[in-house]
């Protein structure tokens, strides 16, 4: 019989080595043993409510001070500037209210143990409408003292 590990002459460089194989064994101990049904970390915690509650109310807030700006156009050349000046007022403070409350709510969520990344978008975009919203009234404020 010949030697596994020399040359044959279809093969060049020998022969790849058999390794034993037992059927009802354990299994070999590099293997890691895998549970038979996958197991999904995501749907078994609960999450954090307050930290989804406070991206919602960021997240449409959001949208409700970016589409605003988009919607004066229209309504100048529809109603006049009264119109415009009243509902900017109206939407500004809102706008101001809502994400105030949405920043609360994220920096609370964000002192729970719970997952805390929906809190911290949501304190991201809270912060960033309320900054935005005081800053624009501070340079109107600048502009009407000047």
């Amino acid at each position: 019989m010949s030697d596994p590990h020399q040359p044959s002459p279809g093969q060049p460089y020998g022969a790849p080595p058999q390794y034993p194989t037992s059927a009802g064994g354990p299994p070999h101990p590099l293997t890691p043993p895998y549970p038979t049904s996958p197991v999904y970390a995501g749907l078994t915690e609960p999450g954090n409510p307050l930290g989804r509650i406070a991206l919602l109310i960021a997240a449409i807030t959001a949208g409700i001070g970016s589409l605003s700006g988009l919607i004066y156009p229209f309504l100048i050349t529809r109603g006049g500037y009264g119109v415009v000046s009243v509902l900017s007022s109206v939407v500004a403070l809102v706008v101001l209210i809502a994400g105030a409350v949405a920043l609360v709510l994220g920096i609370i969520a964000l002192r729970r143990p719970e997952p805390r990344l929906a809190a911290a978008i949501a304190v991201g975009i809270a912060g960033a409408t309320v900054v935005a919203h005081l800053g624009g009234w501070a340079v109107n404020l600048a502009y009407t003292l000047l």
